[in-house]
């Protein structure tokens, strides 16, 4: 974060704004320019301080990975990686271009973790990266690289111990009274969950409702935390006995796992490796899982786009881990942070799309259309709590794809249709229904929450509302199918305070 700093108000960019005059020559090069005015729009908006530990997060995680994947043998061929930088002298930071080079090339293939998603982080990356005392120096040095193979989880250990010191600030405000912020709630909510509860959840959801549905499978042997089922009264057992019936012959690209706070994809990945075990059980083909997977079963949603990125990314490590030729197939995990709808105006929407449309649908899509971005604008701190309005999602995403198609070269027109298009996805993920729903659920009482975010809780979720972790408990339940499983770690508060008791 100090070198991000420093190489910020190298550009003459400081807590207190722009200089006047700084670097001319930045602000005259147009492919620079772009990314300085943003970098400047930025600090005005959100902060100098805000701003430089987004990025150095942004350069922090994509050095893990990509060591992640040279430490594997994942990354493509002419992708380097770090240790070949140390061919390359940095004397006018020709290390620096290179890393950049290589992220924009991963960013075709891992968008999510790569992609320019600032506008600003190439301006602002560190130069020296493999000096001594540099933060990617000591990560390969006093790291084991053993504990980097077929290990992806470690990404996100990391990251956890990379925003640690912002948690303890948020936690030390709450413990004075004072409303978490708006860009407080990601650090504030993002808990790391142990392996072994993770593997005891999935185990009894997804392993449970697969083996009730193939009673003769052999997985049961292989998961070390399955239980048998408790003994229950006559009328439950019946219920589950029925439950279990109309699940027979279930197929694995059937199922649908949903981690609705996934973070950085600690329990989805771990679901990947017990698909992976399920598939192979109904006789798939090795190479032909990975892809399956990603396409059917799997979903996340999370408020940080830091840790959903490295949620994707762990994704595709498992699948990379198993079928050599998956980057090539350009599969993308069905894995989202929820953004905003902020900035996009149904009127300005309406003038790109409207010319050439026709048909019955046009006026029906519209109206869907005007009340996802309503539903979206305070995105960033509602994330996965958000009650979406009743809208034919699935007719609006066709619709809006046959615009895609008549784009044409409009840059405007092509950005707005791509974030409309997350808009649309991200919806869906959040309108479905899934036989299995597991999650670590973050955790604040509503006295420590700001207006916002408590205001949308009484009035949605007006009897799970005093704490995040019971509200998710709540819309946990609403996205679970009838006869499907539910798995939580949880307070047990709930169990025993008067205000759960409905």
């Amino acid at each position: 974060m100090m070198q991000v700093a420093q190489m910020a108000e190298m550009l003459g960019v400081t807590r207190d704004g722009p200089e006047a005059g700084a670097l001319a020559q930045v602000k005259n090069q147009s492919d620079l320019r772009a990314a300085y005015d943003a970098l400047v729009k930025a600090v005005r908006e959100r902060g100098f301080d805000r701003v430089v530990e987004d990025v150095a997060c942004t350069w922090f995680n994509r050095f893990t990975c990509l060591w992640y994947m040279e430490v594997n043998g994942y990354l493509p061929r002419g992708i380097p990686g770090l240790s070949g930088l140390e061919r390359v002298p940095n004397c006018t930071g020709h290390q620096r271009h290179l890393l950049i080079h290589q992220c924009k090339l991963l960013s075709e293939m891992l968008p999510y973790l790569f992609e320019d998603r600032l506008g600003f982080e190439g301006l602002l990356m560190p130069d020296r990266l493999l000096g001594e005392g540099s933060v990617v120096r000591d990560m390969m040095d006093s790291i084991d690289r053993r504990e980097f193979l077929e290990n992806v989880q470690i990404t996100g250990w990391l990251y956890q111990y990379f925003i640690s010191p912002e948690k303890d600030r948020v936690y030390a405000a709450l413990r004075r009274n004072k409303k978490t912020k708006k860009d407080d709630i990601a650090a504030a909510t993002q808990l790391f969950t142990p392996d072994w509860i993770v593997k005891y959840m999935v185990e009894n959801s997804l392993g449970r409702l697969w083996l009730e549905a193939h009673t003769d499978d052999g997985l049961k042997s292989e998961w070390r935390y399955y239980l048998e089922e408790a003994g229950q009264s006559d009328e439950v057992a019946c219920r589950l006995k029925e439950a279990a019936a109309e699940r027979k012959g279930l197929s694995p690209e059937e199922i649908k796992v949903l981690d609705p706070a996934m973070g950085s994809g600690h329990i989805l990945a771990y679901a990947f490796d017990a698909l992976y075990s399920i598939y192979l059980s109904a006789g798939y083909m090795e190479e032909s899982i990975p892809a399956l997977i990603l396409e059917n079963n799997l979903y996340g949603l999370d408020i940080d786009d830091r840790a959903a990125g490295l949620a994707c990314f762990a994704l595709m490590m498992k699948g990379r881990s198993k079928d050599s030729g998956l980057f090539d197939k350009k599969v993308r995990p069905r894995l989202y942070w929820i953004r905003e709808s902020g900035g996009l105006a149904i009127e300005d929407v309406i003038s790109l799309v409207m010319p050439g449309r026709k048909g019955e649908d046009v006026h029906g899509c519209i109206r869907d259309l005007m009340l996802l971005l309503e539903a979206f604008r305070d995105a960033g701190e509602l994330g996965s709590v958000i009650k979406l309005p009743d809208m034919d999602l699935e007719r609006l995403r066709k619709w809006w794809e046959g615009f895609g198609e008549s784009i044409g070269t409009d840059t405007k027109a092509f950005t707005v249709h791509g974030r409309i298009k997350d808009l649309i996805n991200q919806a869906l993920v959040m309108q479905g229904k899934y036989n299995v729903v597991v999650t670590n659920p973050p955790y604040m009482g509503i006295r420590g929450m700001n207006e916002s975010l408590a205001g949308y809780l009484n009035t949605h979720y007006k009897v799970s509302k005093h704490d995040l972790f019971t509200v998710f408990m709540d819309l946990a339940r609403r996205m679970t199918m009838p006869g499907g499983y539910l798995a939580l770690i949880n307070q047990h508060s709930w169990m025993f305070l008067s205000s759960y008791q409905k």
